[in-house]
This record gives C-alpha cells, sequence and structure tokens, in this order.
C-alpha cells in the first residue's frame, strides 16, 4: 500500500497485484519480505499478511524463522467479504466477475515465476485455519493455533 501511495496510484486489488509482481520482477522474488525483515526481528511475534509467492514463504521460513498459516473461507463467503471490503475502499466498480478473475489471478492464472502464485503457497503453509464464521470464532481458533505453537 505505501509503495501504491508512492506510485501515486489507487489502492485496489489490481494495482496491488501489479504492484508486487513488478517489485519481484526487479528486485527478486521475496523482495516484499525481504523490506521488513529487519523490522520484524526486533519483535517475538509478527504477522505477515497477504503473501503471493513461494519466493516469499522461503524468506519467511528461513530468515524469520517463521510458521506459514494458510486461512481459507468458502468461494461465497469470500466474495461476500471481498465486496464489503471494495465497498469500504470505494472501489464501487466491484462485481463477482471481477472478484473471480482476480481470484484466478491470485492463484497464478497466466502469472510468471515472480507473479501471483497463492496456489503454490498453499502447498507450502504449515497451518491451516478456516474462516467462515465469526470474526470471534476465528480469533478464538488463531488462539488455539498459537497456543500449540507456544507450548
Amino acid at each position: 500500500r505505501d509503495e501504491a501511495k508512492s506510485r501515486s496510484l489507487e489502492i485496489n486489488r489490481q494495482n496491488l497485484q501489479d504492484i508486487g509482481n513488478d517489485l519481484r520482477s526487479k528486485f527478486g522474488g521475496a523482495v516484499l519480505v525481504e523490506r521488513i525483515i529487519e523490522k520484524a526481528k526486533k519483535f517475538d511475534f509478527v504477522v505477515i499478511d497477504g503473501v503471493r509467492n513461494p519466493q516469499e514463504i522461503a524468506a519467511i521460513k528461513n530468515d524469520l524463522n517463521g510458521k506459514i498459516v494458510h486461512i481459507s473461507a468458502y468461494k461465497n463467503r469470500r466474495l461476500e467479504r471481498y465486496l464489503e471490503r471494495a465497498e469500504i475502499r470505494g472501489e464501487g466498480s466491484a462485481t463477482a466477475t471481477k472478484f473471480q478473475k482476480s481470484e484466478a489471478r491470485d492463484l497464478g492464472a497466466g502469472e510468471d515465476e515472480n507473479g501471483q502464485q497463492v496456489a503454490e503457497c498453499l502447498a507450502l503453509a504449515d497451518f491451516k485455519l478456516i474462516n467462515n464464521s465469526t470474526v470471534e470464532q476465528f480469533y478464538d481458533n488463531c488462539q488455539t493455533m498459537l497456543d500449540g505453537l507456544l507450548i
């Protein structure tokens, strides 16, 4: 998002995908994680979301000794959330068709090795959480997972 602002671009899903791809193609597949590694090392616990490329996962696991959590929800629930968030961001043109196109791109359709590769990332996850219910239930599920990690 900071990069979009520095480029004077609207913050929307397509621009963020394009910026990520551009940065990875210029500076390597892990550039987005590399930009935050030193800051992240100052904390005992860090959450990095939006990981879209296996090279980013490698950097998280190798440089931060991190764990990868795949958070999933039913497709219709993801669509609902996409449309709600688009409304909040002022993206009035969000539609189910745009969601499907964006999600296919996220998963890797038509992308090169430095592009969006979420389908490959999912296979590298250490844990999986399902997020189809309430925020409170999701937080409880996260806490249960974290409690298991910290034992």
